[in-house]
């Protein structure tokens, strides 16, 4: 699939550039001598972003963000050990210092934990990160920058592909309907998607309708005891109007999601262990 083979460069701006492809998609802003760059690549082609941005824009990296705890996202941090600042959640934090742990690299970060909002002024450019809650992972970062009319998603939102969450980074698909609820509630028109072409604001109105009518539908056949496999089926029949979406390699599919959005609408009791009468 050749979101992930080659890097396919777009100047937004005489400051900004997006860097599609490579693994998840990059935007770097530049101002003086410096560059801001969010989310890293991995792999060989972390190190071609690098070399792009300090070669062939003749800029140093000083300002690092991550939109969340994937590895095609940040293992690219490798190769800034002297970045002057790498802005997180404090669980994509958590989650990337125990995968460096465990790969015995070290942790020479200046690390800034972003939990609601955090403004930087990157010499014509704003750029305003943003914690909209559970989502893809439960420590997901949007990136607005509001001269471009632009937001930069992270994998809260991929352009023609079937949204995904990683239940083991403690992302839910309600939360990520209600992530892309709070996107919306903020003014741009040009989106820098986690995977896939640059796209608009109406095609993250899309997928957050296509959520909201499935959890509609999987609602409605709870509430009626419908069993898991008939409830899928039902919220397929709802869904017949929304195109179908590419999968992204090793996620869910429609009926996967489905069946995942179920499970988090009728999680099973718990038993109680207290011995209390």
């Amino acid at each position: 699939m050749r979101v992930f083979l080659h890097i396919e460069p777009h100047q937004l701006s005489p400051q900004v550039w997006a860097y599609l492809g490579g693994g998840g998609n990059s935007l770097v802003v530049v101002h003086k001598t410096e560059a801001f760059v969010a989310d890293l690549k991995w792999g060989d082609e972390a190190l071609r972003l690098k070399r792009t941005v300090e070669e062939g824009l003749d800029k140093k990296v000083q300002r690092v963000l991550l939109t969340h705890s994937h590895p095609d996202h940040w293992d690219g941090l490798i190769d800034y050990p002297d970045a002057g600042a790498v802005l997180a959640h404090p669980r994509t934090h958590e989650r990337i210092t125990a995968a460096l742990k465990k790969q015995r690299r070290p942790d020479v970060y200046g690390w800034i934990h972003v939990t609601s909002e955090v403004r930087l002024v990157l010499g014509e450019e704003e750029v305003w990160i943003r914690h909209l809650g559970v989502g893809h992972t439960d420590g997901d970062l949007a990136a607005f920058l509001p001269g471009l009319n632009l937001v930069m998603t992270g994998d809260l939102f991929s352009t023609g592909f079937e949204p995904t969450v990683d239940e083991a980074a403690g992302g839910r698909l309600l939360g990520l309907r209600r992530a892309l609820d709070a996107m919306l509630g903020y003014e741009f028109e040009a989106v820098l998607p986690g995977y896939g072409q640059m796209g608009k604001r109406a095609d993250v109105v899309a997928v957050r309708d296509y959520l909201a009518a499935m959890e509609a539908a999987l609602r409605e056949a709870a509430g009626r005891g419908l069993s898991e496999d008939a409830a899928v089926d039902a919220g397929e029949a709802a869904l017949k109007s929304f195109p179908r979406l590419e999968v992204l390699p090793l996620q869910k599919d429609r009926r996967g999601n489905l069946r995942a959005m179920y499970r988090e609408l009728t999680p099973p009791a718990q038993t109680d262990t207290s011995g209390a009468p």
